[in-house]
């Protein structure tokens, strides 16, 4: 049974993602593909921020940044030029970008949807081929974006309405 994608949901996700990083960066994310993660697949980059949401849907957000993209956003946020990406303010920058992804889909969401959810606090994950555990019950979709003239992320969504079945 292939998965249905319903962009009611997605666009919401696609949309705050390129609106959070050109507001805080002044860099224009550009959607480049749109797909279902495998349940071992790895996360793309090196740093990944993940948060949850529960509500009306349920689920999960995941940004993955190569370490070289995400040092040059967070320098982009703040103004100053980080070290590593082992530094805080990265860690904390990729946290906050999470954050305000969902915050921003969540507005267009009950805006459009009428659905409401609240967030968790977000979690910061560090190393090559790292994983991001989502809920095993749930399609793992994943959006590609290239940010011209710097390089690509992912961000995967993960959540079901509260009154959908789970997948087999």
């Amino acid at each position: 049974m292939a998965a249905q994608i319903d962009v009611n949901f997605i666009n919401p996700f696609v949309l705050s993602t390129i609106d959070v990083l050109l507001i805080t960066t002044q860099l224009r994310p550009e959607r480049t593909g749109l797909g279902i993660k495998q349940k071992d697949e790895c996360c793309f980059g090196d740093i990944s921020g993940i948060i949850g949401f529960a509500g009306d849907i349920t689920g999960s957000l995941a940004i993955s940044f190569p370490g070289q993209v995400a040092m040059k956003i967070i320098e982009c946020m703040i103004g100053e030029k980080p070290e590593s990406l082992n530094d805080q303010m990265v860690r904390d920058g990729v946290g906050e970008i999470c954050n305000m992804i969902v915050g921003h889909a969540k507005g267009s969401i009950t805006n459009s949807l009428g659905l409401h959810y609240s967030l968790s606090l977000p979690s910061v994950i560090c190393g090559e081929n790292h994983h991001v555990s989502h809920s095993s019950k749930m399609f793992i979709i994943v959006i590609k974006f290239m940010i011209p003239d710097l390089g690509p992320f992912t961000v995967e969504v993960c959540f079901k309405q509260s009154n959908e079945p789970l997948k087999q």
